[in-house]
């Protein structure tokens, strides 16, 4: 079995069309889920002296804003856990409690939770599977999406059938200007 071919995640690599390959549509695009998720292992807190784990998720480009707008720096880091922590889910109350938990805790959880924000789905499974050598888990509400080749997953995703092209839509003159 040959290893995946993993792109460094924030590399935008300009190419040319493939061969009947076409340009996605607004809606494909509006679709498609590309906020990662990752299981996040807290040493600092443990229940019967094994690290708690949490489900945490890249922030949107608004919920960034919200972070960035906000001018204490401990307001920030609870307001990361309550936006980036799947499960279990904050309240803002409890996710202001926070603030009287170990530092560094905080800290670096929030923190890896804005670095999601850097990276696609595929690299982290990569690193998540090159790590522990277990199969990648699939953030995906789509059941066994891991188990399906990237193209099948996508296509789905994009609701149409694998290995079809995106069809273009009709062009305009003026969407050529």
């Amino acid at each position: 079995m040959s290893e995946p071919t993993v792109t460094y995640p924030q590399a935008f690599i300009p190419s040319k069309l493939a061969a009947d390959e076409t340009y996605a549509t607004v809606e494909q695009i509006l679709l498609c889920s590309d906020l990662p998720q990752a299981t996040l292992h807290i040493p600092h807190w443990r229940i019967g002296g094994v690290a708690v784990a949490v489900r945490v998720r890249a922030l949107s480009l608004v919920e960034r804003d919200l972070v960035q707008r906000e001018t204490d720096t401990v307001e920030q880091y609870c307001l990361i856990w309550q936006l980036g922590c799947v499960v279990p889910t904050f309240t803002q109350a409890q996710a202001n409690q926070l603030a009287e938990k170990n530092p560094h805790a905080v800290e670096q959880g929030a923190s890896f939770i804005m670095t999601l924000s850097a990276l696609n789905q595929d690299w982290i499974d990569h690193v998540v599977t090159t790590q522990t050598n277990a199969p990648a888990a699939s953030a995906s509400a789509e059941p066994g999406a891991a188990a399906d080749p990237s193209h099948r997953a996508r296509a789905r995703r994009l609701d149409r059938p694998a290995g079809r092209k995106v069809r273009p839509t009709a062009r305009t003159a003026a969407a050529d200007a």
